[in-house]
Formats: structure tokens, sequence, C-alpha cells
């Protein structure tokens, strides 16, 4: 197929589900995907050849990426309560940044979309899709500052 994913061993397969980067390889094997579930006659090669499915696969993969970072940061026995609230309070405050960005049409902050959309037509992309981005990383910051609150922090 000339990927560069040639070899698939079970014990990679739980790397990627320990370091949470299951969407990320999922978006770099599409191409693989979708030709074998073509070969095994499965219905689901439908969803791969959508664009706006593909297109909010890369969006997924770069904010799980983003929060996978988060996550890490967050661990290990040298952070202390104040590096893990300053960096709680910039990924808060990073939210509304990147949702701006969106609805202006800069993608920057989510490379793997971003680069999808830039080897599509014209670097467009459907105004209910760029909705729905923007929708999610309003509710993502909801959802965050119900669980942390910024004041305190």
């Amino acid at each position: 197929m000339g990927s560069e994913h040639e070899v698939l061993l079970y014990y990679t397969e739980v790397c990627w589900l320990v370091r949470g980067q299951v969407l990320k390889q999922l978006f770099e094997l599409r191409t693989e995907v979708l030709l074998f579930l073509k070969d095994k006659g499965n219905s689901l090669s439908e969803y791969l050849k959508s664009e706006d499915l593909v297109r909010g696969l890369a969006y997924l993969a770069d904010i799980f990426t983003q929060l996978n970072e988060i996550n890490l940061s967050l661990q290990g026995s040298a952070v202390t309560i104040v590096d893990a609230s300053e960096r709680l309070k910039a990924f808060i405050c990073k939210l509304p940044l990147w949702k701006r960005k969106v609805e202006s049409g800069n993608f920057a902050n989510f490379p793997m979309f971003e680069e999808l959309i830039a080897q599509g037509d014209g670097n467009t992309i459907s105004k209910m899709l760029q909705k729905e981005v923007s929708k999610h990383l309003d509710t993502l910051q909801t959802s965050f500052e119900g669980y942390f609150n910024l004041e305190s922090l």
C-alpha cells in the first residue's frame, strides 16, 4: 500500500491506547482502513469516503492530542499544584481563542485538520462543520470551567 505503517503489532496497538494517540493513528491510516473495509465488504467504508467525516476525524485527532498533552503535563511527582493549576488555567484560556480563530477560518491550532483542508478544494470547509467545531470548543470550555473554577486556580 506504500504506507509507512506496514506491520501493526498488538504491542503497538496497546501503546497507542496508552499514549492517547488512537484517533491520530486512525487518521494517519484512514486510506488503509478504507481499503481494508472495502475489501471486507463492510458498509463502514462509506463513512470514510465522506469529506466532512474525515475532516471531523482530523479535528478530533487534533483536539485529543491537545487533551492528551495537557493530561500528561499534569502527571508526575515533579508537578506541583501550582504548576498544575497554571497549566489548566492556560489551557482553559486557549479554548475561546481557538474558537474565535475557527470562526474566522483560521485552523492553525489544529494541524491535521488544517492540512486536510489545505489539500481539499481551495481551502474551503462546510459552514456546518465549522459551526460544529466552534460549538465543540465552546462545550469543552464550559465542561472544563464546570470542573475547574478559574478564579480558584
